[in-house]
């Protein structure tokens, strides 16, 4: 079976090699190969045509074995290796890579004296940058490069599988032919039966011999369309699709998305907003500028521009150079990061003290390239948060790989802070290019959409008045030979009309040093027939330049060396990566095994893993653009750009780029607004399980945890939206634990509302809360519920049977993780005070919730005096103090609230109690008995005084007597023996996964429930299920939850038992 498929495989390649021998000219077109490439002609002797033809046959004959062929490429090998082996001119043998020289390619320069790029980037790469002594050939050698490789390649096939070693060093110097970046990889434009996807797929075979001279059934993703590239477009599943939404209503909608669950609400917006922006290279920074200015003008966006491109920053309007002392320290800057000379903390001090009075009054932060620099920004941001209780979004605009002038001790610190800033609430995280994103998902587990560049700063559009001449971009080493190579096709072919013209000629003919120019417009680059890309990096400004002008673009079609080599694909900044771990930031990460399964970072002097090219390749700018020309040969690109309707191309380019123009348009509308309600309040108070949303209305906060009383709580927010008079632009904030991480939808949608994501427990201090400025109201509302579920009831019913069980110990540490469960909830209420009263300015309110059992003289003293050291420490810090406890809803249950106004801070500071408060937390955490915490928080036993005693037993008391009525009703109710059908909740249908304890978890907490039934359809299958509320109020509350909140979800519906 085996056999067939190989059969099946050689007859393919018959194939193959027959048409390109026919596409490389000898007939079927009427091209001629250059005698540089064959390898005939004067200065080259007749055996290499002669072994030519020899090996071209035995490749068409399926890799055919033969002595005579064998004993040919032999003499080839050991007459010429001194090219490749310079030790064997002296009868030694080369034994590792290193020793392997580059010598043959004064030969090939011989054929490229006309050519400036051969020198400019071969010559420069190959000798100069590593100072090798290069001597220029003045007669002939004979050698040939392509014929010398095939050679080597006979002689692998040859010796496979029996010698196996002497295979792999024939096959590795190949290989090394092949020259850094395949910079001399033209094999497919000569008539030579080989290639390097030959080569390297033998390589990394490892002893067996793979007859495949290229990757069967592959094509890019835009020769099929546009979808695969739309779909990186998209915004769902990043980092930012996680954060609330901006705007007021369903306009700015999440890139690629429907109308999200949150809307961030309007905040306070600003009409008019000022980006301060900084970078070395202007790309991404000026698309920004040239989307917003153009599209979106009904915002007034005012750019301070810090760009040290100075060749390119002056191309967008407006000019986002540089300037004045500004240019002179980022100049001093970027060289420190350049040369990584110094630590980083040395240097985010330095910037703080040089510009922190211009961010100051910036409302936007932009950075872009290098990605460290926006570590910068956020070094500064916390910094202002500490002063000023806030600062303004960063917006990260990234281009290049992010650890790019990074110290390598510095690293890993980065890639955490990147994450934390990424994961930000206020910050937008973008990049311009697909495989950036991908790259960046790779590394750090962050996913992060695609903006993409337009280039719409060229102002110009296809026409070609030199219909003629084709100009050739910009080329990489990669493509320093292909100057040489399109001339000398062009020379062999007088018959041929059009005409090769380089980028880098129009700039300086006359140099063969790197030249930019400022003189040569985009308009007069138009006018070319076409334009032919040399990739050199997965994705190119010029690249984006030319498509935007509609221009038909011709590149090769192995990407998979061509567009996987470059500044994106730098092995040095491969490592290190970063995986989930401890903290809301990292816990949140994609893990390894989600993460696409190789590196997208190659060495360009190695052997290239085709496999993982050809994933990677796939993701670069070059394939998934659609109506992108591709040729597999010289030869190929010649006939296309003769024989294609170009126009049609051109048309076909200019579609795709208005249909994409619109969806990027959205997309910076999205930032805009995300900028521009950057300004809102936000502040974070979670615990793990529970989901809070919170209300801001003017600078006033209110905290709330906890949708498990969302009952009782959607009336308080309800109340505080409809009740409390809204300034302009007033809205609402609160925070939740992740849906992915266990949390519930948002129920209660108003357009003032944002919820933020986070993990109360994992927050280290107020800083960490993105709250903008100190607030006036704080309201606190969470209960540590993990206790509560089934599993954890079950755990506790063992632990209990345990012969080590131990009174208050509950092995199951639930949520918050304390030692003891049932100290978990005092853990969590002192973080609530610890990080409100840390917002909370002077004078302000602050509600929180609280337990009181009232048992009086009965009660445990641990518990008591507990609570005495908590409320002392309120009473303490506020001017007046008293209880909230409703006389409607759960008004028999031990829960109250605590309400404290009059703040007084500057006494809380004096008395550093966020440091006490944090020490006092971690003791309770790990508190292993419920009698010892009063020795835990001793650091609070200054406030339990005797007059604090009296305010406490009075406020106690207060709540005491309102939950002895309510207890006492309670009974009342019970004790009647009447199941009112007015309290009787009827839910149609119960999905299956829906049993019972689960229905008694959701419902619960909209009142008191005397039992829940099943009662299974008499036809069919299926079940309804009967709820008896204790009270009618409590059943039509769950009834307005089931019906219009979708608690149970959006085929469950519910009805009263009265109306059936």
């Amino acid at each position: 079976m085996v056999h067939r498929v190989w059969s099946c495989l050689w007859l393919w390649q018959v194939t193959f090699w027959t048409l390109g021998e026919d596409a490389r000219g000898r007939e079927a077109d009427g091209l001629e190969v250059p005698h540089m490439l064959d390898c005939e002609g004067e200065g080259w002797p007749q055996e290499w045509r002669y072994f030519r033809v020899a090996a071209a046959e035995a490749v068409a004959d399926g890799f055919k074995r033969s002595e005579a062929l064998e004993r040919m490429a032999l003499k080839i090998e050991e007459q010429w290796n001194h090219w490749v082996c310079p030790r064997s001119r002296h009868g030694e043998e080369c034994r590792s890579s290193s020793e392997l020289g580059f010598d043959f390619v004064a030969e090939l320069h011989r054929d490229c004296r006309d050519s400036n790029n051969f020198e400019r980037y071969l010559i420069r790469h190959y000798f100069e940058n590593t100072k090798t002594e290069y001597q220029a050939l003045q007669a002939p050698s004979g050698f040939c490069l392509y014929g010398y490789l095939t050679a080597l390649m006979v002689l692998a096939w040859h010796k496979l599988p029996e010698y196996v070693g002497d295979a792999l060093r024939h096959v590795y110097t190949a290989r090394h032919l092949l020259g850094h970046y395949h910079s001399f990889d033209f094999l497919e434009s000569s008539s030579w039966p080989v290639s390097s996807f030959l080569v390297l797929v033998n390589f990394h075979a490892g002893g067996t011999w793979i007859p495949l001279n290229s990757a069967p059934d592959y094509a890019h993703p835009g020769q099929y369309g546009s979808a695969f590239y739309y779909e990186r477009l998209a915004w769902r599943g990043t980092a930012e699709a996680l954060k609330s939404a901006p705007g007021a209503a369903p306009f700015f909608l999440l890139p690629g998305e429907s109308p999200p669950h949150e809307w961030r609400g309007l905040g306070a917006p600003k009409q008019h907003l000022v980006v301060w922006q900084f970078c070395i290279h202007t790309s991404t920074a000026g698309e920004a500028v040239t989307m917003i200015t153009r599209f979106l003008h009904d915002y007034g966006i005012e750019f301070h521009g810090n760009s040290l491109a100075m060749q390119l920053c002056a191309n967008y309007r407006p000019s986002l150079c540089a300037s004045g002392r500004n240019r002179e320290y980022l100049d001093w800057l970027s060289t420190r990061f350049e040369a990584e000379d110094a630590a980083f903390s040395e240097l985010s001090e330095s910037f703080q003290k040089e510009m922190m009075p211009q961010l100051a009054k910036a409302d936007v932060w932009m950075c872009s390239i290098p990605a460290v620099w926006c570590w910068l920004l956020w070094d500064a941001a916390k910094a202002h948060h500490r002063i000023h209780g806030a600062h303004p979004p960063i917006f990260a605009y990234l281009g290049l790989p992010i650890l790019q002038y990074v110290h390598r001790d510095d690293r890993t610190s980065f890639l955490e802070a990147f994450v934390e800033m990424g994961k930000s609430e206020r910050n937008i995280l973008a990049a311009n290019n697909a495989y950036l994103a991908e790259e960046v998902a790779w590394q750090t587990g962050l996913k992060i959409p695609t903006l993409r560049i337009h280039g719409l700063h060229t102002n110009a559009t296809y026409y070609p008045l030199r219909n003629s001449e084709v100009l050739v971009s910009r080329p990489g080493t990669s493509g320093g030979w292909q100057e040489c190579v399109l001339d000398r096709f062009v020379d062999a072919n007088p018959q041929y009309k059009l005409k090769f013209v380089q980028f880098t000629n129009l700039l300086n003919p006359d140099t063969k040093e790197e030249v930019y120019n400022n003189t040569l417009s985009y308009r007069s680059l138009a006018q070319f027939r076409a334009v032919v890309g040399f990739p050199y990096d997965t994705s190119l400004m010029f690249f984006w330049e030319f498509y935007s002008m509609n221009m038909p673009t011709f590149v090769p079609f192995q990407l998979w060396h061509w567009g996987v080599f470059g500044q994106h694909t730098r092995p040095d900044l491969e490592q290190p990566r970063i995986f989930p771990g401890e903290g809301h930031a990292l816990s949140s990460l994609i893990p390894e095994e989600d993460r696409l399964p190789y590196s997208p970072f190659f060495d360009g002097f190695g052997p290239l893993d085709v496999e993982r090219s050809i994933f990677w390749s796939k993701y670069t700018d070059w394939a998934m653009f659609p109506h992108v020309q591709y040729f597999q040969s010289v030869p190929d690109l010649m006939i296309q750009l003769i024989t294609l309707d170009l126009q049609a191309v051109s048309s076909a380019m200019k579609n795709f780029n208005e249909e994409c123009l619109m969806k990027s348009v959205a997309a910076w509308r999205y930032v805009v607004e995300r900028g521009r309600s950057g300004d809102a309040l936000i502040i974070t108070a979670i615990e793990p399980d529970q989901r809070n949303p919170a209300l801001e209305q003017s600078g006033i906060c209110f905290e709330r945890v906890n949708l498990f009383n969302l009952g009782y709580h959607d009336i308080m927010i309800r109340a505080f939206l409809d009740g409390w008079e809204l300034g302009d632009g007033g809205t609402g904030y609160g925070v939740t634990l992740p849906f992915e991480a266990g949390g519930f939808p948002l129920l209660l949608h108003d357009l003032r509302f944002h919820v933020q994501a986070s993990n109360l427990m994992e927050l280290q201090s107020p800083e960490d809360l993105e709250c903008p400025k100190l607030v006036d109201v704080i309201m606190a509302d969470a209960q540590d519920l993990g206790r509560r579920s089934p599993a954890n009831q079950r755990a506790k019913r063992r632990n209990k049977t345990s012969k080590n069980a131990k009174q208050g110990d509950d092995s199951e540490a639930a949520g918050i993780g304390a030692a003891c469960a049932t100290l978990g909830i005092w853990a969590l209420t002192f973080q609530e005070i610890r990080l409100g009263l840390g917002m909370l300015q002077e004078g302000g309110t602050f509600f929180f919730r609280f337990g009181w059992r009232g048992r009086g003289d009965q009660e445990e003293h641990w518990y008591r005096e507990a609570i005495l050291r908590l409320l002392g420490l309120v009473i303490a810090f506020f001017k007046e103090v008293f209880p909230f406890k409703s006389e409607s809803f759960h008004q028999a249950d031990p829960c109250f609230y605590v309400v404290a106004a009059g703040f007084q801070r500057q006494g809380y500071e004096d008395a550093m109690l966020e440091t006490r408060l944090k020490s006092a937390i971690q003791s309770i955490i790990a508190c292993e008995a419920v009698g010892d915490l009063p020795e835990c928080i001793q650091t609070l036993a200054e406030f339990s005084t005797p007059s604090n005693h009296q305010r406490i037993d009075e406020l106690l008391d207060t709540v005491s007597r309102v939950r002895a009525i309510g207890l006492s009703s309670r009974t009342t109710v019970e004790a009647g023996g009447r199941e009112s059908p007015e309290a009787q909740l009827i839910i149609r249908p119960v999905p299956y996964h829906l049993t019972m304890p689960r229905l008694r978890q959701h419902m619960e907490c909209y009142g008191k429930i005397a039992y829940i039934r099943r009662r299974s359809h008499a036809v069919g299958v299926g079940a309804d299920a009967l709820i008896q509320f204790v009270q009618p109020a409590h059943a039509k509350m769950a009834l307005e939850a089931v019906n219009d909140m979708k608690v149970l979800g959006e085929t469950v519906v519910a009805r009263l038992g009265k109306s059936g």
